[in-house]
């Protein structure tokens, strides 16, 4: 989940299934992600929420062999990962979730250039047709009790999930 200050929560493994999308064959090949929007149509993210839902879509996808993201915007093509691999909470259930908001954005979130990923200048990844390569975040120890205790470089967390959601296969 992702929090309004960009702040990311893991609530379920990965290897897990989620109960999230409404729908149990999505949810178990999906990675399903929770975004903290407005309370009312269009239910806006805040820049920070997006920014951190571009950030983990490329982690996951990095650490998941995803070579892109594929959007059609097509309820059709669910299971054709060939031409779309991302579904929508409101295509398994009777809401609007993700929202306009998100949910008009999702060709943005997917479109990849040239095949690569994303095409993300400025916050660390790379461009064109270079391998994705994650920035090195810094290594944290403190001691406990005489014990050295790793601290984590993000801004992971345990708490609540949030509204909206953007699932990925």
């Amino acid at each position: 989940g992702i929090g309004y200050d960009g702040s990311i929560g893991l609530y379920v493994e990965e290897k897990n299934r989620s109960w999230c999308s409404s729908s149990a064959s999505n949810d178990h090949r999906a990675i399903t992600i929770e975004v903290a929007s407005d309370k009312t149509a269009p239910y806006a993210v805040t820049g920070k929420a997006y920014a951190a839902l571009i950030d983990l879509l490329v982690d996951i996808c990095s650490r998941n062999n995803i070579k892109e993201l594929k959007w059609e915007g097509n309820k059709a093509l669910m299971g054709n990962i060939a031409r779309q691999n991302m579904t929508v909470h409101k295509w398994f259930a009777n809401t609007s979730c993700p929202g306009d908001y998100l949910y008009s954005r999702h060709n943005l979130i997917a479109e990849g250039g040239n095949g690569t990923l994303f095409e993300l200048e400025g916050i660390g990844f790379s461009k064109g047709n270079k391998a994705l390569v994650r920035p090195v975040a810094p290594t944290v120890t403190i001691k406990v009790g005489g014990q050295a205790v790793e601290i984590p470089a993000t801004g992971l967390f345990i708490g609540t999930p949030a509204s909206n959601n953007a699932n990925v296969e």
